[in-house]
C-alpha cells in the first residue's frame, strides 16, 4: 500500500463508498421503473397485436358461419374500443418514453455504482490519483443526478431505493440500527 495520509484516504475511501450507495439506491430505483414501465408497454403492444389477429383466425378456420355479422362487429368493436383507450392512455400517461427515460438513468446510476465502488475497494490508488478519479467521478455524477432529479423520485421510492442500498452494500440503517436481509419494509421510517 502506498498511502502515505491514512486519515484523508480514509475519509476520501468513505465518500466513495457514501456515492456508491447513493448510486445503488438510485439505480434500484430505476429498475423498479423501468421494469414497470416496460410490461405496461409490453402489455399494450401485445392487446394491439392480439386482438385483431385472435379475431382473424378465430374468422379464417371456422369461417364467417360460426359468427353472425352482428355478433362479429360487436365483438370487433369491443375489442377495438379496449386497445385504443390503452393505446391512448399509454400514449397520454407518456409510458414509452418514461421506458427510456427510466432505463437510461438505470443504467447511468449503475455504472456510477460500480465506478464509485471500484475506487472505495481499491487499496493500491494513492491519495492523489484517489483524488483526481473521485473529482472525475462527482463531475460526471452531477449531471446524472440532475436527470434522476428531473424524473420526480417520490418519497416512497427513495425509502425502497435507500433499503435496497442497505442490502446490497450490507449496511445497518442509521436510524433503527438494523441490517435488512429482504426488500419488505420495516416499521422504520428510514428504511
Amino acid at each position: 500500500v502506498h498511502n502515505t495520509d491514512a486519515t484523508i484516504n480514509f475519509e476520501y475511501k468513505k465518500k466513495a463508498h457514501d456515492n456508491a450507495f447513493h448510486s445503488f439506491g438510485t439505480y434500484y430505483i430505476f429498475k423498479k421503473r423501468y421494469d414497470g414501465y416496460k410490461n405496461k408497454t409490453l402489455s399494450i403492444a401485445t392487446i394491439n397485436l392480439l386482438v385483431p389477429s385472435i379475431f382473424g383466425a378465430i374468422y379464417i378456420s371456422f369461417g364467417a358461419n360460426i359468427l353472425t355479422k352482428e355478433l362479429s362487429i360487436s365483438i370487433c368493436a369491443g375489442l377495438g374500443f379496449i386497445s385504443i383507450c390503452a393505446t391512448v392512455i399509454s400514449f397520454i400517461l407518456r409510458w414509452q418514453e418514461k421506458v427510456t427515460e427510466s432505463q437510461k438513468n438505470m443504467i447511468d446510476n449503475y455504472g456510477m455504482y460500480e465506478k464509485y465502488y471500484d475506487i472505495a475497494i481499491d487499496t493500491s490508488l494513492i491519495k492523489e490519483e484517489f483524488e483526481e478519479i473521485y473529482f472525475q467521478l462527482s463531475q460526471e455524477g452531477k449531471y446524472i443526478d440532475r436527470a434522476s432529479l428531473e424524473a420526480e423520485i417520490s418519497d416512497k421510492e427513495k425509502r425502497r431505493g435507500h433499503r435496497a442500498a442497505l442490502i446490497q452494500l450490507q449496511r445497518d440503517c442509521v436510524s433503527c440500527n438494523v441490517k435488512p436481509k429482504s426488500m419488505k419494509s420495516s416499521k422504520c421510517n428510514v428504511c
